[in-house]
């Protein structure tokens, strides 16, 4: 059975070598967990505490994301 959460090896490959569409499908594939780690709490003008997505926070870590997989070392068999 295919684990649907993981990102298959060979995309990790193309996105390392800097393939544009293989980086967008990692940082798509983490977007919902990025997302929750991107919401903060705000207070409205009533006093009515609400959720809302940070999207500079959302930039930072698909920023950190995409350096991350520039970094990470395949190695060779």
């Amino acid at each position: 059975m295919k684990n649907e959460s993981l990102v298959s090896y060979d995309i990790i490959e193309r996105a390392v070598a800097e393939d544009e569409i293989a980086m967008l499908y990692v940082v798509h594939h983490y977007a919902r967990y990025i997302a929750t780690l991107s919401m903060k709490k705000f207070k409205s003008s009533s006093g009515t505490d609400y959720n809302r997505l940070d999207e500079s926070t959302v930039r930072e870590l698909e920023t950190k994301l995409m350096a991350g997989v520039l970094k990470f070392r395949i190695p060779k068999h």
